[in-house]
């Protein structure tokens, strides 16, 4: 009875853990909807996946879990939006990226902290795109890489626009 009680232990544990386990595939193709669609919103060309960014990215958010030491920009020279939330969260991370319109003045563009992954997100010259997803502990390491960079100082009037609705 013992073993058989273990076994059932088991198998639930296994079933817990896979059901909470993260879909990487799902998750990387709902943040490119997102942040294509966020991008057309912004008037500036929809991004697509580099193959080579993509595994630079997942390295990268490897790292930042097995580190377990918050959030850190690499030195891809890439642009690059982070973010960790929890396993039942992380689909929200493009979203809480473009949330930081509300704080972006289109009368006067330019840099902040506060708006900094929103103006990556839409900037017009970004092109290529990839996405690293690591779950660690129930936390999930997001990393977004962008080709070419943006937020360069004195070019936000020519790549950040503001929404066009319909």
């Amino acid at each position: 009875m013992n073993s058989l009680f273990k076994i059932i232990a088991t198998l639930v544990m296994a079933a817990a853990f896979a059901s909470a386990a993260v879909d990487v595939p799902a998750l990387r193709e709902l943040f490119l909807t997102q942040t294509n669609d966020y991008r057309v919103l912004h008037q500036v060309d929809k991004v697509v996946v580099n193959s080579t960014i993509q595994a630079g990215a997942q390295e990268w958010a490897d790292y930042l879990a097995f580190t377990y030491k918050g959030l850190k920009h690499s030195s891809s020279g890439l642009g690059e939006n982070l973010a960790y939330a929890s396993s039942s969260i992380a689909n929200r991370a493009v979203k809480m990226w473009y949330d930081e319109v509300q704080y972006y003045n289109f009368s006067a563009p330019g840099f902040s902290s506060a708006t900094g992954h929103f103006t990556q997100l839409v900037w017009k010259n970004s092109k290529q795109v990839g996405f690293g997803i690591t779950e660690s502990n129930g936390i999930v390491f997001v990393v977004c890489r962008y080709y070419p960079p943006g937020n360069y100082l004195g070019q936000f009037d020519k790549n950040v626009f503001p929404a066009k609705l319909n």
